[in-house]
């Protein structure tokens, strides 16, 4: 997504998220994405307007996080839970924020950075009620590229127990975690194997 391309930029320039005019650009177009049908359904020729909230509290939450996965991957700095808690805790009000979250989930899975997932995946089920096919399907895709990751008790429990676990009653996610399952069994513990079969039947 063009969005994080330019956070990063900014990052590197210490720049803001206010006085960004790109980074307005881009929101502007998935705040319209986000509310298209209504727009359709209403006949309206009103631009929805972006919240201050989203440029002035809630993105610069995610650039904090994109700063700390700079410092972790390059110097080795610790995770704090404050700033990750925050800016899930925004997703709930905030559409175009949980769109950025998401995609930051799946940023994470495609460079493997098990601490920050291990982190963040336990957080979402209490902030965002559903999730949707297209995230799904690419999540998954990039979790069925991990073997060695699932050796570790505590990634597998932040992946299914505390997380995919949470929306296994829709249908959507129960064909995606079968079809994870079916893959990552192999590598798995027997007892979280079953826990999980458990859980979902």
């Amino acid at each position: 997504m063009e969005v994080f391309n330019c956070l990063h930029n900014m990052i590197e320039k210490e720049n803001l998220p206010r006085n960004e005019e790109k980074l307005h650009f881009f929101l502007k177009f998935i705040n319209l994405g986000i509310n298209a049908w209504f727009i359709v359904n209403n006949e309206s020729t009103d631009e929805p307007k972006l919240s201050k909230s989203t440029l002035k509290e809630n993105v610069p939450l995610l650039m904090i996080c994109l700063v700390e996965d700079i410092l972790h991957n390059e110097m080795g700095s610790p995770y704090r839970d404050n700033a990750i808690s925050n800016l899930i805790s925004c997703t709930g009000k905030d559409a175009i924020v949980r769109t950025l979250t998401k995609h930051y989930i799946l940023t994470l899975l495609a460079k493997r950075n098990v601490e920050r997932i291990k982190i963040i995946l336990p957080l979402i089920p209490d902030a965002i009620s559903t999730l949707d096919e297209v995230f799904m399907h690419v999540m998954v895709s990039h979790l069925l590229q991990f073997t060695s990751e699932w050796k570790q008790i505590d990634f597998c429990k932040a992946v299914f127990n505390l997380f995919l676990n949470k929306y296994c009653k829709d249908e959507v996610v129960l064909r995606h975690v079968l079809r994870l399952l079916w893959t990552t069994h192999v590598y798995i513990d027997v007892d979280l194997v079953n826990e999980t079969l458990e859980s979902i039947t």
